[in-house]
């Protein structure tokens, strides 16, 4: 079931210009063998109370702190991997990143929900190295994580308004004359 989630999801992200996906497996294979690697989770402040990815940053973190140094530095070296909680928003967030910001090695997460599958831990925070057994999923539509994680997740309505909040967000950003990098819309 979350398999078939993360490919409706991330469906509309198979053009040539955008990022693939990458697996759990694959990003911990390229973790070992030593390659630069940051996780940028894109979910909301409340979901990213609840657990996070091991190692992974706040987009607004990012933001600020990696994403003026990557792109000064013209961001060789280094794989960026946005994820939410089946691979939507952090594929749109991925469009960005490739089209808007210039980054070559950006590659989407199959999402936090596949995380839980693959049997790798989550942690209760960036900071924080505690593991946790809850997932923020968004909604209930996507309350399918592996046996032994518990969920949490917005109502419809707080869902859907967290999600719109968050393109008029992106599409603020972008009036400066660059346009909408999601959709066709500024």
């Amino acid at each position: 079931q979350a398999l078939g989630l993360v490919g409706k999801a991330t469906a509309v992200f198979s053009r040539q210009d955008d990022a693939p996906l990458i697996s759990a497996a694959d990003l911990l294979e390229r973790s070992k063998r030593g390659e630069q690697i940051y996780l940028v989770d894109v979910r909301t402040r409340e979901e990213r109370q609840v657990s996070m990815l091991p190692g992974a940053v706040s987009r607004e973190a990012f933001e600020s702190d990696i994403l003026p140094r990557l792109r000064q530095q013209g961001g060789a070296q280094s794989l960026v991997v946005p994820y939410c909680t089946v691979g939507f928003r952090s594929g749109m967030y991925c469009r960005e990143l490739l089209n808007t910001y210039g980054l070559a090695h950006v590659r989407n997460s199959e999402g936090i929900i596949m995380w839980t599958f693959d049997g790798r831990p989550l942690a209760r925070s960036s900071i924080d190295d505690v593991e946790a057994h809850e997932v923020h999923v968004y909604g209930k539509a996507w309350d399918c994580a592996a046996e032994g994680y518990t969920t949490a997740y917005f109502s419809d309505t707080q869902g859907a308004l967290k999600f719109i909040a968050e393109l008029c967000r992106t599409c603020s950003k972008r009036m400066s004359g660059l346009g909408c990098p999601t959709f066709a819309c500024c």
